[in-house]
Formats: structure tokens, sequence, C-alpha cells
């Protein structure tokens, strides 16, 4: 969604799915390959939206 002022993020992307709440997160991978700048910008796009989502991510064990 356009016209949010939010976060810019380097090393994943943010995808909002509301105004205020809840976004889908990609880019990166769930396997523990994620770098600390990575799991930074992942952090933060939790305290930005509240919810977030990774729909991209495969089995993950």
């Amino acid at each position: 969604m356009s016209g949010i002022p939010r976060t810019k993020y380097q090393t994943i992307s943010v995808d909002p799915l509301s105004p205020t709440v809840g976004a889908e997160v990609a880019g990166f991978r769930m396997d523990g390959n994620c770098s600390p700048s990575c799991i930074a910008e992942i952090r933060q796009a939790l305290l930005d939206w509240k919810v977030i989502f990774s729909f991209t991510q495969s089995e993950v064990s």
C-alpha cells in the first residue's frame, strides 16, 4: 500500500496488507542462513506492522 511512511528495508521486502496492521515479508530464508541485518529487519517489520506473514517459505525443519 502506498502512501504509508514506514521503515526502509535493505535486505527484505515488506508488502503491507492493510494500512495499519499486517504485512507480507519476503526475500529471506528461514533455514538458519539469515544474516544479522536480515534478522534485525524482520524484527523491525514486526514492530512496524504488528503481524508479519511469509507465504513463500517451503518446509522449514
